[in-house]
């Protein structure tokens, strides 16, 4: 094997190195946001947020996103969260079978 491509891998190897510290961040980010994905659809299911959606008429510091009264927002959001999911869930296990070989 030549100087290049053991340097290539190397390079490889050092830019792996350097995402690990990111990636286990992402990790705690995943669970807080599944978390609070949980406590939306749970409330969301709930005879008490229909009748805030049909009955609230007081301003929410939305800070630029859907109302979380917002019957399309709410679901779509967590609609999109769920696809995420999965499709990280299906990345994680295209990657656990590409090392198995």
């Amino acid at each position: 094997m030549t100087l290049e491509k053991i340097q290539a891998l190397q390079d490889d190897y050092n830019e792996w190195c350097a995402l690990v510290p990111i990636l286990e961040q992402s990790f705690a980010q995943w669970q807080r946001a599944g978390e609070l994905a949980q406590r939306l659809a749970r409330f969301y299911t709930t005879p008490e947020w229909l009748e805030l959606h049909e009955n609230f008429n007081q301003e929410l510091d939305t800070q630029g996103n859907f109302s979380i009264l917002s019957e399309d927002g709410l679901w779509n959001s967590l609609d999109e969260q769920r696809q995420r999911t999965m499709k990280l869930l299906k990345l994680a296990v295209k990657l656990l079978d590409s090392t198995a070989d």
